[in-house]
């Protein structure tokens, strides 16, 4: 179960997200903008691309994933944030234009699922 925990974070991080190191052109070690900074939605999105090389099919693949691992999950297992993930994509359906909505929501002031 800790394996299968571990995918479903790396997934997630890559998907749910887009959290992770910098844009290819800015420095080893700067974080990723976040929450309310101009540049956090192109920031994830480019990383996404450039970093995990995540075509636009490979992102919905990846969240259809990650949406069957946390439905499997026993519901006292699973994290805080599913009914907030799991809910949004109910709601809208999983496509590019939910993931890039998702994304652009989360580097808002006012985002689904506050950074950590």
């Amino acid at each position: 179960m800790r394996n299968a925990f571990t995918v479903f974070v790396v997934a997630l991080a890559m998907v749910a997200t887009m959290a992770g190191a910098a844009l290819a052109n800015q420095p080893p070690g700067d974080p990723l903008p976040v929450n309310g900074e101009p540049d956090c939605f192109g920031a994830r999105v480019s990383h996404s691309a450039s970093e995990h090389g995540l075509t636009p099919n490979a992102k919905i693949a990846a969240t259809e994933e990650t949406i069957a691992f946390v439905e499997s999950l026993p519901e006292a297992e699973r994290p805080w944030w599913a009914p907030i993930y799991l809910g949004y994509y109910e709601d809208h359906g999983v496509s590019v234009r939910s993931i890039m909505n998702w994304i652009r929501v989360n580097c808002s002031a006012d985002p689904f699922i506050e950074n950590p």
